[in-house]
């Protein structure tokens, strides 16, 4: 589904004219409907590659009010990532392949 290179090559001319010396008003039509169709192309080109990408979500963020104790017990489980400090609670970045937010807090309370 690739754009053309006969359509970006007429463009190009055109454009390369009109630097140079300039396009008639056929000309100018002309580069319209190119660019035009050049665009539509290209949205769809996108469109078809964005339908057929799937984004696979990795990690996520759990906020949880506990102590440092807890969260020691936490960073050895496996899928926790990172564990960041901030006011009163800590933001745990997992890896929900590895671990569900319920075996988290289930961690927690043993």
């Amino acid at each position: 589904m690739a754009i053309g290179e006969e359509l970006i090559k007429e463009i190009n001319d055109l454009a390369n004219k009109k630097k140079a010396v300039g396009l008639n008003e056929q000309e100018v039509e002309l580069q319209k409907k190119l660019r035009k169709k050049y665009l539509s192309e290209f949205r769809n080109n996108m469109k078809t590659v964005l339908d057929n990408t799937d984004f696979l979500k990795e990690f996520e963020i759990l906020k949880i009010n506990t102590s440092i104790e807890e969260i020691d017990k936490l960073r050895k489980l496996d899928g926790i990532e990172k564990v960041t400090t901030k006011v009163n609670s800590y933001m745990i970045t997992y890896n929900i392949q590895k671990v569900t937010p319920k075996q988290i807090l289930q961690c927690l309370k043993n």
